[in-house]
């Protein structure tokens, strides 16, 4: 998040696919972690489904891919970030990064 946030993208939500969106648990930490909603979506298999999607614009279903996005991507779930913890993640984070800079000062 922080290397995205470098160059200019303002991340505003997250979408987890794969074995890892089935723990209601760990998207829910993750929205709280990161302090944005974490979606997952209806299809999981998201290899799967780009290639669909990219077989279909080959064929003309799609216009192209925006389109394809439009008529195939859909939003299963979203885990709103619990705000109270987000400022504990951050503060805690904050301080991890105080001491990473530290160290590397130090053992130069």
């Amino acid at each position: 998040m922080d290397a995205l946030r470098q160059t200019g993208i303002d991340v505003r939500s997250l979408r987890c696919v794969g074995g890892g969106a089935r723990s209601e648990f760990t998207l829910q930490n993750k929205a709280d972690c990161m302090g944005v909603p974490v979606a997952t979506l209806q299809t999981r298999e998201a290899a799967c489904l780009g290639a669909a999607m990219l077989a279909g614009i080959a064929l003309g279903v799609y216009k192209n891919a925006s389109d394809a996005v439009q008529a195939v991507v859909k939003t299963a779930r979203v885990f709103e970030p619990d705000m109270r913890r987000a400022r504990l993640y951050s503060e805690r984070y904050a301080q991890y990064r105080a001491y990473e800079a530290l160290s590397r000062s130090l053992y130069r």
